[in-house]
């Protein structure tokens, strides 16, 4: 049993859960960066978040909601509410899928519209974010990010 007091043991907890927390820096490694992103994606009325959807809906759709919800690792309650936004926005169309339980998400013409004008805008905010913190490091970045999702068990 340690004979430090308990003040002075919460403040060494404290200092230790700031510089060692893995989660806190990459929340606020996310925040910083998806700024970049959603500034650059702002005259399209999309935030980062939005564009990542439409853009894995674009690759994998007519999609499942579950399946999005799977790959893009969002939670249903978060998912459901960017898809109102984006189906509000005449951007994505959810049907009854063969089970009408089963919801499927696909792009309308507008949403491929859209992206494909966004696109140029997300293109721009990637090489910025490259540029400032240098190519090798994104490519580090991306491959250990990679390996973590991979042994955190998602897709």
């Amino acid at each position: 049993m340690s004979t430090l007091k308990p003040e002075i043991l919460a403040t060494e907890s404290a200092l230790t859960a700031r510089a060692t927390c893995l989660c806190n820096h990459l929340r606020k490694a996310d925040r910083v960066v998806r700024q970049i992103y959603d500034e650059a994606l702002r005259p399209y009325g999309l935030k980062t978040t939005q564009f990542t959807l439409l853009n894995a809906i674009r690759l994998r759709g007519p999609i499942k909601q579950t399946d999005l919800a799977e790959c893009t690792v969002t939670d249903r309650t978060t998912l459901t509410r960017n898809l109102s936004s984006l189906e509000k926005q005449g951007l994505v169309q959810l049907q009854p899928g063969a089970d009408r339980r089963v919801k499927e998400i696909s792009l309308t013409p507008q949403g491929h519209q859209r992206l494909a004008e966004a696109y140029p805008h997300w293109k721009q905010a990637q090489t910025q974010t490259e540029e400032r913190l240098g190519r090798s490091l994104v490519r580090q970045l991306l491959a250990e990010l990679n390996e973590i999702t991979s042994k955190l068990g998602t897709p």
